[in-house]
């Protein structure tokens, strides 16, 4: 594959359908075991040669708030790539966010993903999958997921990843509250409060079946988030919000990652654009996304 002059990369959301939450490590990560899931909410890069590199951030379609601050993990991400590979140039990227920030979405994990991606396919590919992993890794916990996408179930710190079949697509209300919350606070509350957690992979098997039956009420009856607890005491307005998207008609609802994000699960579409309508004055955003097999990707790529 020939060097590109324009390359155009997404990167996409996760949600964790399930999460329980160990002690802290000498590290300072904790132990996870979690179903994490892709969903069709993105983020898109467009990536160009560049004299010297930079980054850019743009606000997306629905995207409010703050913008990301550097050092950001897109250009960690660049220059882990220029670093691994040093005959390729430097990148200018512009990411146009549409997921929210400290939202429990990993979007600036899928940034990361789809800078590495992105930068590879500028040069002309090349990178095997196993080395771009290698470098997600280094970048943060949930990287390596926002590369691969689709559904897996994840244990150490999260890097561990086992694919998880799940052959029919789920529709997901996403309730953001329109404020964020800080990963690191939330864990430190778990920490505070917990009072120990079963890793065991074998406690997501139930989950595990209903996503691969695809039946939405096995699925529901098995979403769990050991950092419900943390999140709800810091932010006392989301358990209320929950409740109002299964008010709403959710077949069930869980918190994604470290907040504040909700994520409800409906039937079909139809069902989630009528749950996303009922429960919308609640939140500052809703959005009706379906789940995908894919993580970062290139779209567009011009010679």
């Amino acid at each position: 594959m020939t060097v590109a002059s324009r390359v155009e990369a997404v990167g996409r959301a996760k949600i964790n359908l399930f999460l329980a939450v160990g002690p802290q490590r000498p590290d300072g990560y904790h132990e996870v075991t979690s179903v994490m899931q892709s969903v069709d909410l993105a983020d898109t890069l467009v990536l160009r040669p560049a004299e010297a590199p930079g980054v850019t951030f743009v606000r997306g379609p629905g995207f409010e708030g703050d913008l990301p601050e550097p050092p950001d993990l897109v250009a960690r991400a660049l220059d882990l790539y220029r670093a691994e590979f040093p005959a390729a140039g430097p990148v200018a990227a512009e990411v146009s966010k549409g997921i929210p920030l400290a939202a429990g979405l990993a979007g600036g994990s899928a940034d990361a993903a789809a800078a590495l991606v992105g930068a590879d396919a500028l040069r002309g590919g090349g990178a095997s999958r196993l080395r771009l992993e290698a470098m997600c890794r280094k970048l943060g916990s949930d990287v390596p997921f926002a590369l691969r996408g689709g559904t897996a179930l994840a244990g150490g710190r999260g890097e561990k990843l086992f694919p998880v079949a799940s052959p029919h697509r789920l529709w997901w209300v996403l309730g953001m509250p329109g404020f964020p919350l800080r990963t690191a606070e939330v864990y430190e509350r778990h920490d505070e409060m917990a009072t120990g957690s079963d890793l065991s992979p074998a406690r997501a098997g139930g989950l595990v079946k209903a996503l691969a039956a695809g039946h939405p009420r096995g699925i529901a009856a098995a979403l769990r988030n050991d950092l419900e607890g943390a999140a709800f005491d810091l932010a006392p307005p989301l358990a209320g919000l929950k409740e109002a998207l299964r008010r709403a008609g959710a077949v069930g609802a869980v918190l994604t990652g470290s907040g504040p994000t909700i994520a409800a699960l409906c039937r079909n579409e139809a069902h989630a654009e009528e749950v996303a309508r009922r429960a919308g004055s609640a939140f500052a955003r809703v959005e009706v996304v379906p789940s995908a097999e894919a993580g970062a990707e290139v779209v567009d790529r011009e010679p």
